[in-house]
This record gives structure tokens, C-alpha cells and sequence, in this order.
């Protein structure tokens, strides 16, 4: 299957946020794939592999790679999805307490779930609300500390 090179960037910042953000940068860098969708597909299978319960799962080891380049491209291009919302997704289904053990293929993200919406818009959402909650506890500025004294 042909991809179209498609000039992705991931950000330095959705590096420091992910696990393994060093592997995956150094990955991209690499001349060793074609396209940004392999490197992210080999640091998901990696960091997907680490957990000793995967490491016997023939739907994991044996992932289907063509299938998960395909549906990388079509989140960027059908479903207009930045290629770091992405990899924050795609990591964020490492380490989630429900879709760690319910998303085993990249290839699955974009079937629906029992909610009707589809598994990348559902991690989507809760990587959001983390967000907000996170923007939530941080500490804010005093109003009158933001004045100007005249």
C-alpha cells in the first residue's frame, strides 16, 4: 500500500509528554522509515510490547502493520486529526486503566465503540479532560498581582 508523504511534525512538547518520547523522536529522525506513521507504529508496538501480558498476544505481536498505516492516514486526512493528538491518543491507550486492555490494534481506532463513537474519539475525549483538569490545579496568578501600578 502506497502512502503519500504527507509532512507531519510532531512537537517537542508531545515528546516530554509521552512515554518513551526520546525512542519515538529518535525514530522520526532515523532514515529507517518511509513515513512518520511507521516510526509512530513500531514506538506503539514497542511500548505496547514492554507489558509481559501483551508479549503472548498473536493480535499484538503479530500487528498488522499495513492496517495501522492506513488508519493513521485516515485520521490525517478523512478525519482531519493533528498527528500530535495522535500520538497523545495512541499513548494515552498505554496507560488508561480500561483502554490499555481494550485497544490491541492501531487498526481498531477509528471503528465505534458500544457508544457510537469511534475508539480514537473516545480516548480523545478523556486525554481532553485530563487536560483540563491538569490546566485546573495549576496554580493561578493573584488578580492584583496582573495590575499595572500607574
Amino acid at each position: 500500500m502506497l502512502v503519500k508523504k504527507i509532512p507531519l511534525i510532531i512537537s517537542k512538547e508531545t515528546y516530554s509528554k509521552i512515554e518513551d518520547g526520546e525512542y519515538l523522536a529518535h525514530l522520526v529522525k532515523s532514515n529507517k522509515y518511509e513515513t512518520v506513521h511507521e516510526a509512530i507504529i513500531e514506538w506503539w508496538h514497542k511500548c505496547k510490547l514492554k507489558e509481559k501480558k501483551y508479549q503472548s498476544m498473536k493480535c499484538i505481536v503479530n500487528m498488522n502493520k499495513q492496517r495501522a498505516i492506513k488508519t493513521l492516514t485516515d485520521l490525517i486526512v478523512k478525519d482531519k486529526q493533528d498527528i500530535n493528538d495522535i500520538v497523545m491518543v495512541l499513548n494515552k491507550s498505554l496507560h488508561h486503566r480500561f483502554w490499555k486492555d481494550n485497544l490491541l490494534s492501531i487498526g481498531k481506532l477509528r471503528k465505534l465503540s458500544s457508544n457510537g463513537v469511534t475508539k480514537y474519539e473516545n480516548i480523545y475525549l478523556i486525554c481532553v479532560k485530563d487536560a483540563e483538569e491538569i490546566e485546573e490545579r495549576a496554580p493561578r496568578k493573584p488578580f492584583i498581582n496582573t495590575l499595572k501600578v500607574l
